[in-house]
């Protein structure tokens, strides 16, 4: 359809390949920030990206010239989806970080920890 290799399009859009083999099977949800880049820059059906439905290709009423400020827009939005996957592979460390931790916890100790955090989470939820 676009004529790119997975590499390609996961490299111009700022993800990894496998994130994107990820989106397209299904098996993770493409986040919104890409989805607004892929429509705006490959001029790709948001319906289709989001639900499957309809032509993956958008058919504009009148072909629009694309300007240097739609270039910049979609270069901030690139550098935004970067940042917020960055953000996603920090947390995504922290989490295996406190799995392995947790692991290591006999479940009494697992129980006390889970019994203290979910008192905290209720004292700011309050």
């Amino acid at each position: 359809m676009l004529n790119k290799t997975q590499q390609t399009f996961a490299s111009e859009v700022g993800i990894t390949r496998s994130t994107l083999a990820d989106y397209e099977s299904g098996r993770t949800r493409i986040p919104k920030l890409l989805i607004k880049l892929m429509v705006e820059k490959y001029l790709l059906n948001e319906a289709w990206l989001k639900h499957g439905i309809g032509d993956p290709l958008q058919v504009p009423d009148a072909m629009q010239a694309v300007t240097k400020a739609d270039i910049i827009k979609n270069e901030r939005l690139q550098a935004e989806i970067k940042i917020l996957l960055n953000e996603k592979d920090r947390l995504d460390q922290k989490i295996d970080e406190l799995d392995k931790t947790l692991d290591r916890l006999d479940k009494k100790e697992r129980d006390t920890l889970l019994d203290s955090f979910l008192k905290i989470a209720r004292l700011k939820t309050t």
